[in-house]
């Protein structure tokens, strides 16, 4: 069965092309990576997927439900959670209030407050931190963390609202070699009961999470498939050339 599936999708801006006639799908519990030259509409394929942005033309299907007319808000009520390439943490808030606060999307007007001493609600928070590897900076302001950190916590604050479909930009941008291989481990442990795509341009990170890579190209789909194929492949060495190796 499918989570997600697209299609037709278009977006113009102005004269330009951005998506043009986009048909993809993914399986429920799948992992895609998705790759691509800077400018072939990877981010704004998920704008499209997010709500952040209306298509042109197309359509969009979650779990079965036509969701191309719904606004953002809902499509996170829906189950649509996306984590931005940059980390919007709130820097003044400890790390678990920075849990706290994301869960508004999903709850009802004033229940933040109300739960707030809650201790199942704060159990709750420390079971996410845990599978973020950041418990033990619960009571810390967000502000002290590292960069790569941040990144974590945003992934939390994701998953606080219980997504059935994750989308990543680019998660390791930034990051020191060992914070992407420690985000790599963490994203296998995390992803086992969600769907997700991952936008992604270290390759070597994309190798280790993914088995199933689509390439994006122009506004459309290139090509996709297994890891092997795909790093075979004439037609994307020629997309990545100048780039990292496949």
């Amino acid at each position: 069965m499918n989570i997600l599936e697209t299609r037709g999708l278009v977006k113009r801006f102005g004269g330009l092309l951005v998506t043009d006639n986009l048909d993809f799908s993914l399986a429920e519990g799948e992992l895609r990576c998705l790759i691509g030259p800077n400018g072939a509409g990877k981010t704004t394929f998920f704008n499209l997927l997010s709500g952040t942005l209306p298509a042109d033309a197309g359509r969009v299907f979650f779990a079965g439900e036509d969701i191309s007319r719904l606004p953002l808000h809902v499509r996170v009520r829906r189950g649509i959670g996306r984590k931005y390439q940059s980390p919007t943490v709130f820097e003044e808030l400890s790390v678990s209030e920075n849990i706290k606060v994301s869960t508004r999307g999903k709850s009802a007007p004033f229940s933040l407050f109300l739960r707030r001493l809650d201790a199942e609600y704060d159990a709750l928070c420390d079971q996410i931190l845990d599978r973020v590897h950041l418990r033990d900076k619960r009571r810390l302001p967000a502000s002290s963390l590292s960069h790569g950190e941040k990144q974590w916590l945003e992934i939390a604050m994701v998953l606080a609202n219980k997504p059935r479909l994750l989308l990543l930009d680019e998660p390791t941008a930034g990051m020191t070699p060992a914070e992407t291989r420690e985000t790599a481990a963490l994203l296998k442990e995390v992803i086992k009961d969600i769907s997700a795509i991952v936008i992604e341009h270290d390759l070597k990170f994309v190798r280790e999470i993914a088995s199933t890579i689509t390439v994006m190209h122009k506004g459309g789909i290139l090509t996709q498939g297994p890891i092997e194929e795909i790093a075979r492949n004439e037609e994307v060495k020629r997309v990545y050339l100048g780039r990292e190796s496949l």
